[in-house]
């Protein structure tokens, strides 16, 4: 190893105990820049300043509200996604979350914004498909063109023990 007469210090192979501060530098594939610590590719980003940062992506967001990828905040505002399209966000008071196709792992409930101007169906299997009665499912379908259906599920008709409320917008 040497040292020379400004501090500087040359050594291979070194084992340094106790601690180390330093301002600048790099460690392992890791920049250290003033409040960060950024990987040489600057796309994983821990920033302590203020109330501390956690930043990914090829090019990191810098806030809840700004560029896309992942932002976690010390204050607990958060962004996964992009924040100008599809996301998952938490400004402080509310969560947003935006997205053209939206998927919740169910068997009792559809949400589907594709159909009918968008439909919220409830029973098992999803529940009644439409507001049309003899479906034999029991349920809710509600849809955007103000389409409402609630059955028990029984069988229509003339003899059919079917019991359900209807609301049929186009009359």
């Amino acid at each position: 190893f040497k040292v020379l007469s400004s501090g500087a210090l040359t050594a291979t192979s070194a084992t340094i105990t106790g601690t180390i501060t330093a301002t600048d530098g790099l460690i392992g594939g890791w920049d250290i820049v003033s409040n960060t610590l950024e990987s040489v590719n600057s796309k994983v980003i821990l920033d302590s300043s203020s109330d501390g940062k956690i930043r990914l992506g090829s090019s990191p967001p810098t806030a809840y509200n700004n560029g896309a990828g992942v932002f976690l905040g010390g204050d607990g505002t958060f962004l996964v996604g992009n924040s100008s399209s599809d996301r998952i966000q938490f400004d402080g008071s509310n969560i947003v979350m935006v997205s053209d196709t939206f998927s919740l792992t169910t068997s009792t409930m559809i949400l589907d914004s594709t159909v009918n101007s968008g439909t919220i169906r409830l029973g098992a299997s999803g529940g009644p498909s439409s507001n049309a009665a003899g479906q034999e499912k029991a349920g809710i379908y509600a849809d955007g063109t103000g389409d409402f259906f609630i059955s028990d599920g029984g069988t229509s008709g003339v003899d059919g023990t079917e019991s359900y409320l209807k609301f049929d917008a186009s009359g």
